[in-house]
């Protein structure tokens, strides 16, 4: 009868780093003020990649916003951003409402 095939060797186990437990005492979460203004923030300050981000800004959207803003400055709130002319149709109202503004 042949004999029973070795074992393979034991690996040595390594012993388990505590994790770190998450403190929802720490966790923030944004109030709708502040969401908005994250979203002027970018829309005022960040480039073509960054505000493509945003859902319903496409290449276009994002080169008129930049052009706007160079030849007008930043916007002050979101009323003179819903005057501005690049908003076609009820684009503004899909934005608005995909990005949680109203």
């Amino acid at each position: 009868m042949p004999e029973p095939a070795p074992s393979p060797p034991k690996r040595r186990r390594t012993p388990n780093k505590k994790k770190a437990k998450h403190d929802n005492a720490k966790v923030q979460s944004l109030t709708k003020a502040d969401h908005c203004k994250s979203v002027l923030n970018l829309l005022n300050k960040g480039d073509m990649k960054a505000i493509q981000v945003l859902p319903q800004i496409g290449m276009k959207t994002a080169y008129c916003i930049i052009t706007h803003r160079s030849l007008n400055g930043n916007f002050k709130n979101f009323k003179e951003l819903s005057r501005a002319p690049f908003w076609r149709g009820k684009a503004w109202e899909r934005f608005e409402k995909a990005n949680n503004l109203c």
